[in-house]
Formats: structure tokens, C-alpha cells, sequence
């Protein structure tokens, strides 16, 4: 089956998941012997896909690295009270040590059968293309495909000893490097082969790749924080992308990407992109900010991933406070491009967990929040916002000239029509949203609030000279599907 041209995505902390799943059951879950009571739960959401993060073998080395992080274990200690590192702590999923199942999961058959048994639908899953863990087979069988360090790099902590080598940590060129990494090289051609047949080996299992930190081998930023010199070099995402697309063209690359490089790495053939802009805008207040970010081009936005959680991030009822996480959640995944959503979030977990930690903390579920983001799924599910055409519809408050901080949007698609109006702002607020593209065939056009269930009745041709009133106190908002 096709992908949806805008998705909806769960991510799952796949050894916590595994484990609440275990714990349910009262026995050790794993792929090889995954509940077909789970199975059917999966199928039968809303969702088109799961991106199991952290399924890929963990690094011994990045463990003991973890261990005697004072940081990690003062969280833990300060989060449960018989916290154990040597039980409750974990290498990062992000330092990989080999592109196989860990076998806490189960066999790479084992997988394979679940992500069959799994269809209609499909996996995504990681690639941290920057580097591996210090462990990897490769520091060993391919030590030149790394980046060199020299003493003072050894004495400044950014790099670590193998023999008769040193090797360069991983790095982001603005904060200091992952200790538990080993950068590879990108001005080799061997590193970028390498790489390129991780990919091609993942994509023959899965669906899509989620790819961390994609901006860092890019040429431009390789050569500035590393400077090498890359200029005879193909971009790495251009080469890989084409040529998987060639074997499987419904493959999925997600990027996640800062800095504003969104649009150069949908340029190099990523499907979708992470919407980090609308988050940090969102998350800190700034309405017309988020104003004029969704005045983009369509060839842009439509490629964008939107979230509110995921596990990088702060969970979003602790960011914006049950007053602002629905309207925020409303204004955010009824936006054109992918929609990621994390575990826990619909619960309303509050407490974000490093993703070390092998367990999370016990949080009472939020039965409001449970009941909103179902209706959300429910409503999502239709085709109107998967295929259909989106615009930002133009609000008229007569004493409030500039902009007010009340959004509108307007989907269609089949004679479906949607109309959203969200006041994002503290204050009361009424007015007009502009809504002149509805094709309706009566002189009474009915909108339903689909989260309510209400019925409204309003004559079409006030609605085409003045618009559709609305009246709506802070953060609170209307769905209507035209009926």
C-alpha cells in the first residue's frame, strides 16, 4: 500500500514500549514472539506508521560511558527512588554500534516476520549518518573512514585512543562532542560507500528512514566544521536517495534538520523535513511569527514534519500547560506535511526521561487529554487532510487591523470541506474568518464542530460578504465539517 501524501506518525521508544508491552502480559516481549492482540491493536489505529527508535545494537562502550555520567545518574536518582544504574541505564540508541537487531529485541528474522505480520502498516526507522559508536566493527576493519584526532583533541575530551590511532569524536559543530561516538569521515569516498550500503541494506527491511542529524553531512557543513575539503564530492543525500528510490520509490527519508537548511535538504531528495520553526515559534509565544511561517510555499510546506513531542524535546503538556497544548495540538497537526506524534504524549506525560534510561517513571494518564487526542486521531483519519488541499484563510477583526493571533485554515477534498479557527492568544476574541471557496449548492450551509457534535446553520451569501463569525475565548477553538 501507497504512503498517504501527509502521514500520520507514531514514535516508540522501542525498549520502553517493549516493556510496558512485557509488563502487560507478564512475560518477556520481543519481535520474535509479538502478541497478535498488540498486532491488531496497531493495525487498527489511525496511524500509516510506527518509527521504532532505537532498535539498532548497542554500544558496551557507550554503556560504560553512561554509567559514570554523573549527570545521568543524578537524574535517575532524583527521578525513582530504587533507581540502579547498572540496571536502569542504557547506551544511547544513537550511538550504534552495528546496523543489526539488538538482540534484547529479538532476530533480524524475528523483525522481519513482525513487520509482516504488521501490514497494511509500515516502519520507519533510524540512521545516524555522522558516525558510530567507538566500538563499531569498522574502528577496527576501516579505521580510515573516520576522522583523525591528534593529542591536544585527546586532552580536550573530543577524542579517544585505539591503539596506535586516534579518532575524532562525533560532533555538532556548536556544542561539545558526543563522548560516546566516533566521527566518520566524509572527504573519503570509502566512508561515504560505507554509509550508502547501511542504507541500502536498512531499506530492503523497512519503510522509511528517519535520518539523525542530516544537515551535519551535508558538504557544506562536513567541510565547515571538519575543514575538508568536499568539493569534488556528490552530496551524500543526493547520491543515497536516487539510487534507493530506484530499488523501492515509496521509501520514506525524514530529515531531521536545524539551522534553516530545511529547504536545502528537500532540495537534495528528502520526502519530509523537520518542522523545528513552527515548534520553537509555537513553544515561546511568537503568533506572528507562526503567522508568517505558514505563508510558505506550498512546494516547502507540504514537506514538513509537524510535532509537538517527540524525544528530543520536553513533552508538550509540561511546554504549553493544558490551557495551550490543545489549541497548540489543533493548530499544529491540521497542518499540511507529516504529523509525528511520541509515546506518552496522549496520555500526558509531563516528565521527559533521558533516552538512556532503560524504564519511565509512573505518571497518572490525563483522561482529557486521552479523550482529545482520540477525537484528534478520529478526525485526522479522514482523506480530506491526507489528500486534500489546505490554505490559510485571512481573519477580519474591525479594532484589531494587524494580526490577532486567531488562525483559520480551510481543507477540501471531494466535496468534503473542513473549516478550523483557533484563537492562540489569552484574550477574548470575535470576528470573521474569510471563507469564500466553499461549494455548497444550498443558501443554508450547516457546519458541525466535529469535536463537539453542535450544528450550526448560516446563510451562504453572508458568508461570502463578510465571512464566518466567530467568538472564541482564549485557546479555544472550532473544527467544522460542512455537512
Amino acid at each position: 500500500m501507497k504512503w498517504r501524501k501527509y502521514p500520520d506518525i507514531l514514535e516508540l521508544h522501542t525498549r520502553i514500549w517493549l516493556e510496558e508491552i512485557s509488563k502487560k502480559h507478564g512475560r518477556t516481549i520481543n519481535f520474535d514472539d509479538f502478541p497478535e492482540e498488540e498486532l491488531n491493536r496497531m493495525r487498527d489505529s489511525n496511524f500509516d506508521a510506527f518509527w521504532l527508535m532505537g532498535v539498532w545494537k548497542r554500544s558496551s562502550e557507550a554503556r560504560e560511558i553512561a554509567l559514570n555520567c554523573e549527570n545521568l545518574v543524578s537524574a535517575g536518582k532524583e527521578t525513582f527512588e530504587n533507581f540502579n544504574p547498572e540496571i536502569d541505564i542504557d547506551a544511547s540508541a544513537y550511538s550504534v554500534c552495528d546496523y543489526s537487531v539488538d538482540k534484547t529485541f529479538g532476530s533480524l528474522d524475528g523483525f522481519t516476520e513482525f513487520k509482516k505480520r504488521l501490514e497494511p502498516k509500515k516502519i520507519i526507522l533510524d540512521f545516524v549518518p555522522n558516525h558510530t559508536s567507538r566500538d563499531s566493527v569498522w574502528i577496527e576493519n576501516f579505521p580510515q573512514i573516520y576522522m583523525q584526532g591528534d593529542s591536544d583533541m585527546v586532552e580536550n575530551n573530543s577524542a579517544f585512543v585505539r591503539g596506535d590511532k586516534i579518532f575524532a569524536m562525533g560532533k555538532d559543530p556548536n556544542f561539545p562532542p558526543w563522548n560516546d561516538t566516533a566521527q566518520l569521515d566524509y572527504s573519503k569516498t570509502l566512508t561515504r560507500e560505507k554509509m550508502k550500503e547501511v542504507v541500502e541494506n536498512i531499506a530492503k527491511f523497512s519503510d522509511g528512514l528517519r535520518c539523525d542529524m542530516a544537515m551535519l553531512v551535508t558538504n557544506s557543513v562536513f567541510s565547515k566544521t571538519w575543514g575538508k575539503d568536499v568539493s569534488g564530492l556528490e552530496e551524500f543525500w543526493k547520491s543515497v536517495i536516487r539510487d534507493v528510490k530506484k530499488q523501492k520509490d515509496d521509501f520514506l527519508f525524514i530529515a531531521e534538520v536545524y539551522w534553516g537548511m530545511e529547504w536545502d535538504l528537500q532540495q537534495q531528495g528528502f520526502d519530509y523535513t523537520y518542522d523545528k520553526t513552527l515548534y520553537d515559534r509555537l513553544k515561546y509565544g511568537e503568533n506572528s511569527s507562526v503567522y508568517g511561517h505558514l505563508h510558505a510555499e506550498k512546494v516547502y510546506y507540504e514537506k514538513l514534519v509537524r510535532f509537538l513531542e517527540n524525544h528530543d524535546e520536553e513533552r508538550s503538556l509540561f511546554v504549553f500547560g493544558k490551557d495551550k497544548l490543545l489549541t497548540a495540538a489543533v493548530l499544529t497537526y491540521f497542518l499540511p506535511g507529516m504529523r509525528l506524534f511520541f509515546q506518552g504524549q496522549f496520555q500526558g506525560r509531563k516528565k521527559r526521561m533521558p533516552i538512556q534510561f532503560k524504564r519511565w517513571p509512573e505518571e497518572e494518564p490525563n483522561p482529557v487529554l486521552m479523550g482529545f487526542f482520540e477525537k484528534l486521531l478520529e478526525i485526522l483519519s479522514d482523506d480530506v487532510f491526507h489528500f486534500g488541499k489546505w490554505c490559510l484563510l485571512d481573519i477580519y477583526i474591525p479594532e484589531e487591523p494587524d494580526f490577532s493571533g486567531v488562525f483559520s485554515y480551510h481543507w477540501s477534498n471531494k466535496g468534503v470541506d473542513v473549516v478550523i479557527i483557533m484563537n492562540n492568544t489569552l484574550f477574548h476574541k470575535n470576528g470573521y474568518a474569510r471563507v469564500d471557496r466553499i461549494q455548497a449548492s444550498e443558501n443554508t450551509i450547516v457546519f458541525k464542530d466535529v469535536f463537539t457534535g453542535k450544528v450550526w446553520e448560516r446563510d451562504k451569501e453572508a458568508i461570502k460578504s463578510a465571512g464566518l463569525y466567530f467568538d472564541l475565548e482564549p485557546y479555544e477553538f472550532k473544527v467544522y465539517r460542512i455537512c
